[in-house]
């Protein structure tokens, strides 16, 4: 695989933005500042992975698992800290369906594997979406259609308008990421 610095710099931009936002949540809002943590991480293993002139199968692999990782324990730990005070409820949900698929993951075939880490991303942001609404919180509101769209819209795969469309779901999940910021 060629070096794909381009994708490493919206890396870097995409974890710059993580870890800002999880040094101001550190003392405020724990899960959410995990959760963060763990996107954070993955976007650290794709600067590297992208800016390798040969990465290898074991740095690959390893921003494979922490982008996964981020999509099936991230995203829960941060609708867990929406609504941690709000609806307790969502909150516990949300961790045993996290906790469900990390643990079952493997014992699925590729197709099921793919609906199931789908749906619990997907309930994470629905969890974001209805405590945002029930406490009338706009940058949440926000932050989740930001997420949403950039996953369903832009996606990860091919190019869009001359740019990797990876790079430019990156550079939108900075902007989600400052709405977090004013959410949390």
């Amino acid at each position: 695989m060629a070096r794909m610095m381009s994708t490493a710099v919206s890396d870097m931009v995409l974890a710059l933005s993580v870890f800002w936002l999880v040094k101001y949540l550190l003392v405020k809002n724990m899960f959410a500042a995990l959760g963060f943590m763990i996107q954070g991480f993955a976007a650290t293993a794709g600067v590297a992975r992208f800016s390798s002139q040969a990465p290898g199968t074991t740095l690959t692999n390893v921003h494979k698992y922490l982008s996964w990782f981020a999509r099936i324990a991230g995203m829960p730990l941060v609708a867990v800290g929406f609504c941690k005070y709000v609806m307790p409820y969502l909150m516990n949900l949300n961790f045993m369906f996290s906790l469900g698929v990390i643990f079952t993951n493997k014992l699925l075939d590729e197709s099921q594997r793919s609906l199931v880490n789908e749906a619990c991303s997907g309930f994470a942001m629905l969890t974001i979406i209805a405590v945002s609404y029930t406490t009338w919180n706009v940058a949440g509101l926000a932050a989740s259609f930001v997420y949403v769209v950039s996953g369903l819209v832009i996606g990860s795969e091919g190019s869009w308008g001359g740019m990797q469309r990876v790079d430019i779901l990156h550079y939108a999940l900075v902007v989600g990421n400052v709405f977090f910021y004013s959410a949390l």
